[in-house]
């Protein structure tokens, strides 16, 4: 049978070799869909929300009730491209008490040596962000211990979260509370790509931060700690606020001494740094006049044509470069020191009309001290602490004033009470994304395999938190409802929408009188309001009679058609 043929030497041979068919590529079309697997879910490397892995590892926070420990405060300032970083490095170099940055490798750079080395790997596309601007700061005095250990803390908290990218670091000292100003270079020193965090991922990555901020400041003697708002005790800080008659009951002397001492310091870090660069400016002209002039004088007595020549001449053109900085950074110091003293005058002149060392100041008082700060003083150059103090009087006139109607006295009394407590607007926006908040963490933490009896006082709390923001959103409620019968505008209109809803209040049909109001206010509003929420109204019922209109015709030319 031909089936068991002896095969031939060569066939033999053959077959050895392993002998295929070539199968040419197709295109085959796989149906488009996505698998959902454990594995295929996007990972939360921050995740840090109330559940097992956040109290194993942040047992001391969670549980921290001490009335000593202090909040952390780390905060974004911004997020910059190559001409705002080189205005950031400007602004806290020029504002330290010399003229570097410690570095991520522990060196010392002035601002030309850091753009010079950051420069290389930024993208250099436009508007392309490519640093990340931060602020460490703690709430303890002024001296070279608490510095110390600022700078310590804030460079372990930097070289555990950013090892893989280039930052700087600038310790101030002018103010009331020592901070550290953080520039960090997006770009990923080995992959070259850049640091991005989602929305999710965002406040989850600086709840890591704060923690660690607060573990190497407690290792280092302070005592510090990181609660979320709604972590903290509402009811008991509620309580407390409540009995409070927000008055502004502050002793303007020892105040304004404060601000001529935060002057004070500005004043002098800027005097020291016009004689460092006087002394440098004095080095440069030695140099140029003693030894390259002297030298090109000697080469020109031998030929005046000499090779050398060439490049004497173009180290005098380099140093002319750096003298003329020099001469303008000391022109600006001198012109920013000259601001100062004005300033630092004109308040400590202010200082003698509350030499009583008064507390409760009367509404004459209070509004003479708002027009002095806000006009006397110069608007790009004021600090936080003074904002901040501007900000207390215009609420407290406001709140105390007898020309105030009760409504709006009970608004800013709720506007306090809800940034004292939760660090946000009172608005329905954030009271709900607040308490939706809570009760995620409410539920992961009854959802964990913790030890019930060890976070139940902790459950307890966040229970007592919860109806605490769901007070504020039925106060909201009843505050926007008592101002839109009095005043309608589509924003609050809006705002009163989603909260009516959120509370299932069940009002639609006061909701649509409102906007029908709306409606008819809106070709005045409009005038005066232009580009506002007037005007995407107006489009919402433009397209409406559009629409109108196309069905209009369509039956019209039907009707013709079944005319014919």
């Amino acid at each position: 049978m031909s089936f068991f043929k002896k095969r031939t030497k060569k066939e033999i041979e053959e077959s050895l070799f392993f002998d295929y068919e070539q199968v040419r590529q197709k295109k085959i079309f796989y149906k488009k869909y996505k698998l959902k697997l454990e594995e295929d879910k996007p990972k939360n490397f921050f995740a840090h929300k109330l559940n097992d892995f956040y109290f194993s590892n942040n047992h001391f926070n969670v549980l921290q009730t001490s009335f000593s420990s202090k909040q952390v405060m780390i905060k974004t300032l911004s997020n910059l491209d190559k001409v705002g970083a080189k205005n950031a490095f400007s602004y806290v170099i020029r504002n330290s008490n010399d003229d570097f940055a410690l570095c991520d490798d522990g060196s010392f750079k002035n601002i030309d040596e850091l753009m010079k080395d950051w420069s290389q790997d930024f993208t250099n596309k436009k508007n392309s962000k490519e640093v990340w601007h931060l602020s460490f700061g703690i709430d303890e005095k002024q001296n070279d211990v608490n510095l110390e250990i600022l700078k310590e803390s804030v460079k372990e908290v930097m070289e555990k979260n950013f090892f893989e990218y280039k930052w700087a670091m600038v310790i101030h000292s002018h103010q009331s509370k020592p901070h550290a100003h953080i520039l960090i270079s997006k770009n990923n020193r080995f992959t070259k790509r850049k640091f991005h965090l989602n929305n999710k991922d965002f406040k989850d990555f600086f709840t890591m931060l704060r923690n660690d901020f607060a573990m190497a400041l407690n290792s280092r003697g302070l005592e510090y700690h990181n609660h979320f708002k709604i972590e903290k005790d509402l009811q008991k800080q509620l309580s407390r606020l409540e009995r409070k008659e927000f008055a502004f009951e502050k002793n303007m002397n020892v105040e304004l001494a404060l601000m001529c001492e935060s002057i004070s310091k500005k004043i002098k870090i800027k005097e020291q740094k016009i004689i460092n660069l006087a002394d440098e400016l004095k080095l440069l002209y030695d140099f140029k006049n003693n030894e390259l002039l002297a030298e090109l004088t000697r080469l020109k007595s031998l030929d005046e044509k000499h090779k050398k020549m060439f490049k004497i001449f173009k180290q005098i053109k380099e140093l002319n470069l750096k003298i003329k900085d020099k001469q303008r950074q000391i022109r600006t110091l001198r012109k920013e020191s000259a601001l100062l003293k004005d300033e630092y005058k004109k308040i400590d002149d202010e200082r003698y009309n509350f030499k009583n060392n008064e507390f409760n100041l009367s509404i004459k008082k209070k509004q003479a001290l708002l027009d002095f700060l806000q006009n006397n003083l110069n608007a790009s150059k004021i600090s936080l602490a003074t904002q901040k103090l501007i900000n207390e009087l215009e609420s407290d006139i406001k709140l105390h004033s007898e020309q105030s109607d009760i409504n709006l006295k009970d608004n800013i009394k709720a506007s306090l009470i809800v940034t004292s407590l939760l660090g946000k607007d009172n608005t329905s926006y954030d009271l709900i994304k607040s308490y939706k908040e809570l009760n995620e963490n409410l539920h992961n933490l009854r959802q964990s395999k913790l030890d019930k009896e060890s976070y139940k006082s902790v459950e307890q709390r966040l229970e007592q938190n919860s109806q605490v923001i769901l007070n504020f959103m039925e106060n909201r409620f009843t505050n926007l409802e008592q101002d839109l019968q009095k005043n309608v505008s589509f924003v609050k209109v809006k705002e009163f929408e989603k909260i009516s809803l959120f509370l299932d209040k069940k009002n639609e049909d006061l909701i649509k009188s409102f906007y029908a109001s709306l409606n008819t206010n809106a070709p005045k509003e409009a005038e005066t309001k232009a580009g506002g929420g007037y005007k995407k109204e107006q489009d919402l019922n433009l397209n409406q009679n559009i629409f109108k209109a196309r069905n209009l015709n369509k039956s019209q030319s039907k009707s013709r058609i079944e005319a014919k």
